[in-house]
């Protein structure tokens, strides 16, 4: 009697696999999880993204599986992908560690499950979760410290670049914008080089905050040299500035969470590197504020200067009163008097305010400002430094100024030269 030899069964990788489990899986769908009341909602959004993640890497690697054993330190890996986020965030919740485990435990079996793995699965065994206790292992390191965790993800400042290297104006040179010139890069480098300054002399008790403030002076003072210079547009104020100030924070020092290549720790491109946030509602949303401002600014001295276009002469009406110029220009209408600003409109105290006087004593009667600086006898670039603020209190050419616009003085038109005979 012949006897056929039975094949092999197929290896088994837990008591969840039968003969018939087939090796080419898919995960779909959100994990099925109960949070703790006191869990916010915005530590969950990290969760999530992480999910979908690991998800999407699974089911195009798991194509190629061919063992069941192989199989299952995927299905493990993927499942600990989003429970290392949650770990993340408990860690940032400062929870103490016997809660930290306890829900850690909780939420790897709703893990586990939404991989399609068993209750039983050794998960312990994972490299992730020899991360997760080591993550535990450094809480005592110390109230304000970075735990294991994310310290150990600090990317390119952690053990590359040296302290004394760093550079907040690295990139600035390869910075493109349209109407730039080396002038005005001279003008950006020393804005962030008072914003670095700021940071330095910041509290250490918290760095983020400072980092964050410190981002915020340099939006505005590259905000303020490209409006100077008139090119600052609303596409430069939410795309190319925003992009500047991260990749300097970095380059500088002052935002340490980065890394030069995308992590899963880093998910979040900002310029040249990629940062974690968390749910810091501060660092996503940084330059709103600032941004609203500036865009009010162009918005205003637009209007201004479509005013002064249609209330200036033609270039006929020029050409017909050159010959007939007076030493003083004439008295402005009952009506440009009773709208243009009074003298108790005026205290000088902030640059929007400074700003706008001179543009009223422009207007009224049109005139440019080199008129004003002729009239107040002071160089246009000293009444540029005078509308930043940058004039000292006890400047004589600061007290000039101030005087010319307090008493609308007449502006001053330029010297007529002779003809030649």
């Amino acid at each position: 009697m012949d006897y056929k030899r039975l094949p092999e069964p197929p290896f088994v990788v837990s008591s969840s696999y039968s003969h018939s489990s087939p090796l080419n899986r898919t995960i779909t769908g959100p994990i099925d999880h109960l949070y703790p009341q006191d869990f916010p909602e915005e530590s969950r959004t990290p969760i999530k993204l992480e999910a979908i993640r690991a998800a999407r890497d699974f089911n195009e690697k798991g194509k190629s599986v061919r063992s069941g054993r192989e199989l299952q330190t995927m299905l493990v890996a993927c499942a600990m992908r989003p429970a290392l986020a949650f770990a993340r965030e408990t860690i940032r919740l400062h929870w103490g560690a016997d809660r930290i485990d306890a829900e850690m435990r909780d939420f790897v079996g709703s893990t586990l499950a939404w991989a399609g793995l068993p209750d039983d699965t050794d998960f312990e065994a994972s490299v992730e979760w020899r991360e997760y206790e080591d993550a535990l292992l450094g809480l005592d390191i110390g109230e304000g410290s970075i735990p294991p965790i994310i310290e150990k993800h600090r990317g390119y400042r952690q053990n590359v670049q040296e302290f004394e290297n760093r550079d907040p104006c690295k990139w600035l040179d390869e910075w493109s914008v349209p109407g730039l010139s080396s002038e005005h890069r001279k003008k950006i480098k020393a804005q962030l080089l008072r914003a670095e300054g700021a940071f330095e002399r910041s509290p250490e008790a918290d760095p983020e905050s400072a980092a964050l403030a410190c981002m915020r002076q340099a939006f505005d003072g590259i905000a303020r040299v490209l409006v100077d210079a008139g090119i600052l547009t609303e596409d430069f104020l939410r795309k190319e500035i925003p992009e500047l100030v991260w990749d300097s924070a970095i380059a500088g020092g002052w935002w340490r969470r980065a890394s030069e290549t995308r992590q899963d720790i880093f998910p979040e491109q900002r310029g040249h590197y990629w940062v974690w946030c968390g749910d810091s509602r501060d660092s996503k949303e940084l330059f709103r504020a600032e941004t609203r401002d500036w865009e009010a600014r162009l918005l205003e001295a637009r209007r201004k200067m479509a005013a002064a276009r249609a209330s200036a002469p033609t270039v006929q009406e020029s050409l017909q009163n050159q010959d007939n110029l007076p030493l003083t220009a004439a008295s402005p209408s009952p009506e440009a008097a009773s709208s243009a600003p009074s003298e108790e409109d005026w205290d000088f105290t902030s640059e929007a305010q400074r700003i706008d006087a001179v543009a009223a004593y422009t207007k009224y009667p049109p005139c440019s400002q080199a008129a004003l600086a002729r009239t107040a006898r002071v160089d246009p670039a000293d009444l540029s430094k005078w509308k930043k603020g940058s004039l000292s209190s006890e400047s004589d050419k600061k007290a000039r100024i101030e005087k010319v616009l307090k008493n609308k003085e007449a502006p001053t038109p330029p010297f007529k030269r002779g003809r030649r005979p």
